[in-house]
């Protein structure tokens, strides 16, 4: 099995171009097999920077509607690295964010679920799945650190939360 790093951000919510990346996420996305967006990207251009980078696998917010990221999917599936993974952002009217994004992928067999909105870092198991929320790398709200993931799918997955 090859190892195959991927980068898991969310809410960045970045409208303009004029403030660069941030430096560790940067460095991260330089070597970085796949990047996975978990929605409320705002800005094409971004989307684009990001796709500079490697494949890029997004999935629209509810924050994403204008240009090319209101046409993204609200949710995907992609398997990758012998693992299949589930992509949404999260929001919505009832519950709490967890329980939206597990829910949403309830009738599929996912081994990980991806998902933002709350720009909370958040690792959990639910019934059976691990649920990865990366926070926010550009937009921390109440959170004392900006955060995003990095997954190593290897033969055993292995998750590393990078504050800063």
């Amino acid at each position: 099995m090859i190892a195959i790093k991927a980068v898991v951000i969310s809410d960045t919510h970045i409208k303009k171009l004029g403030k660069p990346l941030p430096k560790p996420l940067q460095d991260h996305l330089a070597d970085a097999d796949a990047i996975f967006h978990c929605g409320d990207i705002i800005d094409e251009d971004f989307l684009g920077e990001l796709e500079k980078f490697g494949p890029v696998y997004a999935v629209r917010g509810n924050g994403d509607f204008i240009g090319a990221v209101a046409n993204l999917p609200e949710k995907r599936i992609i398997e990758i690295g012998g693992y299949k993974i589930g992509i949404l952002h999260g929001h919505g009217d009832k519950g709490k964010t967890v329980d939206r994004a597990s829910n949403a992928f309830r009738e599929e067999a996912v081994d990980i679920i991806l998902f933002g909105h709350s720009h909370q870092p958040m690792l959990q198991a639910k019934s059976g799945v691990l649920m990865l929320n990366p926070g926010s790398p550009t937009t921390k709200r109440r959170e004392k650190q900006y955060s995003f993931i990095i997954l190593h799918l290897e033969k055993e997955l292995h998750c590393e939360f990078v504050f800063f």
